[in-house]
């Protein structure tokens, strides 16, 4: 049974450094083989030789790269970017940088509700704090941090994963 790669995404991180490359055409020595753990891309990704090679086939049969081969005195050949695979990779650039705005809109936004809480907080009880309220303010500290914490590193990601299948 073949090994569903996909839920691990390396597709989209070799399409990504083909993408990245101008004008979208990556070109390679014939000695090199998408089987061999040195090449340059699967080192720079850090991918298994068959990871990659199951990356690259996929990014083939779907049509978002094409490889031509060259035979002469020093073969080589190219891997470039198809206008499908461009407009892929232009919407997973999107969705990542998407992703990292919602992150800093978030941690601002429970900026702005920490200092609000404490200012309310602090307001009503006055500045004449006694040891039991410090102990609340610092519950509600932990609580809003913990919260938040958890809101970023567990809950977005997930969603965000769910969310980005090609």
């Amino acid at each position: 049974m073949k090994k569903d790669f996909r839920n691990k995404q390396s597709w989209k991180k070799v399409l990504h450094e083909i993408y990245l490359i101008a004008p979208n055409k990556y070109i390679e020595d014939g000695k090199f083989n998408r089987n061999n753990e040195s090449h340059v891309i699967a080192k720079k990704l850090n991918l298994k030789s068959q990871e990659f090679q199951e990356a690259v086939s996929f990014l083939e049969e779907q049509k978002l790269i094409h490889i031509t081969r060259f035979v002469s005195a020093t073969p080589y050949q190219t891997w470039e970017i198809t206008e499908k695979g461009f407009n892929v990779a232009l919407e997973n650039e999107k969705a990542k940088n998407m992703e990292n705005l919602q992150l800093t809109a978030g941690l601002a936004a429970s900026l702005i509700a920490f200092m609000t809480l404490f200012n309310f907080y602090y307001d009503r009880i006055g500045p004449n704090f006694d040891i039991g309220q410090w102990i609340i303010l610092a519950l509600i500290v932990i609580v809003i941090i913990g919260s938040g914490i958890g809101l970023f590193i567990v809950v977005i990601p997930l969603i965000n994963k769910a969310t980005n299948w090609f």
